[in-house]
């Protein structure tokens, strides 16, 4: 009698777990699993670095809507990825812009807050940002000296 009581408390104790996990993920947020990824690499250019910057998607059934750019250092600007542009699916690649940075710079950041917009549940939004370490991709310059040729004295 003692095994079936044992048997029973654990049987009872397994079903509560198994339905309280199950109740955990039925009320998750969908909005877990919505996220924007940003990138960037950058060049040299003449007088400062071009940077080009990737904003991709997580989801493969929904694009999703830029509500907010915040760009860095200011008063720079960057192609394409604007308030109202739509990133992609995940599955169609990312949306690509450049922006060039002038010299003097350390670093350059991008900030964008998407939208996912769905009809009939709340709507989705994340923040999603990265910065480029600019300070080590242009050579310092070396400096150059110049010898004024010598010519022997007269003897």
């Amino acid at each position: 009698m003692n095994l079936s009581r044992a048997f029973r408390r654990t049987a009872a104790l397994a079903g509560a777990a198994l339905v309280t996990t199950a109740a955990a993920l039925a009320v998750a947020s969908p909005a877990q699993a919505h996220h924007g990824t940003v990138s960037g690499t950058a060049v040299c250019v003449d007088g400062g670095y071009k940077v080009t910057w990737k904003v991709t998607n997580s989801q493969n059934n929904l694009k999703a809507k830029i509500k907010q750019v915040v760009l860095t250092p200011a008063p720079t600007t960057v192609t394409n990825i604007t308030v109202g542009a739509w990133v992609p699916l995940n599955k169609d690649g990312s949306l690509t812009g450049t922006q060039f940075v002038p010299a003097g710079n350390d670093v350059a950041k991008l900030s964008v807050k998407l939208k996912w917009d769905y009809d009939k549940r709340e709507d989705v939004y994340d923040w999603a940002s990265a910065t480029v370490v600019l300070t080590a991709i242009c050579p310092t310059p070396t400096p150059t000296v110049t010898v004024a040729p010598t010519t022997p004295a007269p003897t």
